[in-house]
């Protein structure tokens, strides 16, 4: 019941009326915090797992082009891989007021996700304890001993700047790889963020763009120019 009250997003309130409604006997919060918590805590350790066996997936994939990789794979050793990435930011709404956003690389070798990182502006339990009005020393006690959700006290527009700075400054640490190129979409503002952190020190990172976004900012112009200048499509055209 606690799992499936997880899974959709629900909490304690909700998980006790669906109960009375069946008619059976709910469990206490107290129970239902450490059954979640414990969900909780099987689904990051199987998220994490889920990203090691990518990552020696795409490792594996490197070894098949590269000889130098391949050889040192066989004599056990974990080499330095250059690995190209697709990079992009996502919110949970539109617009520059969503409080979650999400960071996402791709490997282009194999289409794999190599690494994502979510960025918090809100967290719910800090919400519920403000509701409560606690006097300032029992929050302050409680807030020693709580695992904010809250991860990010900028603009949600600069979650995505955050995101690939994080990322490819544990890429190393996390996977012995380098994202040496970054295939993103016209935004440059993630690329110049990574540029600054200098992750892979005297390694330089390169930018890619994706074609479709060209495509389009061409088309954006050339319509443009052709208002401004009063042309047909004909005339467009020649």
């Amino acid at each position: 019941m606690v799992l499936y009250s997880h899974e959709i997003g629900k909490g304690f309130t909700s998980l006790q009326t669906f109960s009375s409604v069946l008619g059976i006997s709910g469990i206490s919060q107290r129970a239902f915090k450490d059954h979640d918590n414990k969900i909780t805590d099987c689904e990051v350790e199987s998220g994490e797992d889920m990203l090691y066996r990518t990552a020696n997936a795409i490792r594996q994939a490197y070894a098949e082009t590269d000889d130098d990789i391949r050889e040192a794979i066989e004599r056990g050793e974990n080499p330095m891989i250059d690995i190209s990435v697709s990079f992009d930011g996502t919110w949970q709404k539109r617009g520059f007021t969503s409080l979650y956003g999400v960071g996402v690389c791709i490997d282009l070798l194999t289409g794999l996700v190599v690494d994502f990182d979510i960025r918090s502006k809100y967290c719910h339990a800090c919400h519920i304890q403000k509701a409560e009005s606690m006097n300032a020393t029992d929050l302050a006690v409680w807030k020693e001993q709580h695992d904010c959700c809250t991860n990010h006290h900028k603009s949600s527009k600069s979650t995505e700047q955050d995101s690939a700075v994080i990322l490819w400054n544990r890429s190393v640490a996390k996977y012995n790889f380098r994202y040496v190129e970054m295939l993103s979409d016209g935004d440059s503002s993630a690329f110049k963020a990574v540029l600054e952190s200098k992750p892979y020190a005297d390694k330089a990172v390169t930018k890619l763009d994706c074609i479709n976004h060209a495509h389009k900012r061409m088309g954006t112009a050339l319509r443009k120019l052709a208002k401004e200048s009063h042309l047909g499509a004909e005339e467009l055209a020649g």
